[in-house]
């Protein structure tokens, strides 16, 4: 497992990359290493795949099971390396859901109860952070003057630190939120803290976000989707790619710009306000 945190990997990455070896290890059962077929890894792929295991994970097993291998083969414990020929599933592209104008407005009425919701969604999408990021952010690295303001976001695995603007909607919803801040004792100044002191964790701001989607009838959206909003709005206001790649923290260029196709199916319907400032 050390070769794959020297590279970078997220402890996210590393944890599924251990949960798919030891699901291969367990189908193989006391079968040597060295003497592991590609029909073996044919045969684990099916046994996923009867389990109802997505293409898209399985494609990622593959991936495990392929470096795994290489690794193995460069450090001369297997001659021949069986995954190579292991062919991954054919993935359907799937477009980014990106809401429109309208249902941000019904998101933005069914959080307006509670205030610290109602901030976490908004600050998703008027800044496009990954929900890591948000679980991450502290009060220091928050800088707000006036009406303007940045959010210094911190190195994270192979992800570089940056700044982020905030814009005038991001800025009022941090300053109106800061003094409702849970009180806790052992406060780590997490802008999102919760009892114990910490930051709110990753699934439980999926499940807080997912549960006003459900309530405002919004179909088929989760909290990536606030993310997905943030880059396309951005583009259909004219910023540049470079500009959004550098807010969001994509690595490549491609990563921003397949969301160019769905500037249009992204415009405010007739009389709705506009969603992002």
């Amino acid at each position: 497992m050390k070769q794959v945190e020297t590279l970078g990997r997220s402890p996210a990455t590393i944890t599924a990359y251990q949960n798919d070896l030891g699901q291969l290890s367990s189908f193989l059962s006391e079968k040597e290493v060295n003497k592991v077929t590609t029909a073996d890894l044919e045969a684990f792929n099916r046994h996923l795949a009867a389990k109802g295991f997505t293409l898209k994970t399985l494609s990622r097993k593959i991936n495990s099971i392929k470096s795994f291998f290489k690794y193995l083969h460069a450090q001369e414990k297997v001659i021949v390396d069986p995954s190579k020929a292991v062919a991954h599933p054919t993935l359907q592209a799937k477009l980014p859901r990106v809401l429109h104008a309208d249902e941000i407005e019904l998101l933005r009425t069914e959080t307006k109860a509670n205030i610290r919701l109602q901030t976490l969604v908004e600050l998703m999408l008027q800044t496009g952070l990954r929900i890591g990021e948000i679980s991450r952010l502290k009060l220091e690295h928050i800088r707000i003057k006036n009406l303007t303001g940045q959010l210094l976001i911190e190195e994270y695995a192979s992800s570089a630190m940056r700044i982020v603007e905030l814009n005038l909607a991001a800025v009022k919803a941090i300053k109106a939120f800061i003094p409702h801040r849970l009180q806790v004792s052992n406060d780590k100044g997490y802008l999102f803290n919760t009892k114990n002191g910490g930051g709110m964790i990753i699934r439980n701001i999926r499940s807080t976000v997912d549960r006003p989607f459900r309530k405002a009838g919004i179909k088929n959206a989760t909290v990536n989707d606030l993310r997905n909003t943030f880059i396309v709005y951005q583009l259909n206001k004219g910023v540049s790619l470079e500009k959004i790649g550098q807010t969001v923290g994509h690595k490549r260029f491609s990563s921003t710009e397949k969301f160019l196709s769905m500037m249009s199916r992204s415009k405010p319907g007739r009389g709705a306000k506009l969603a992002i400032l």
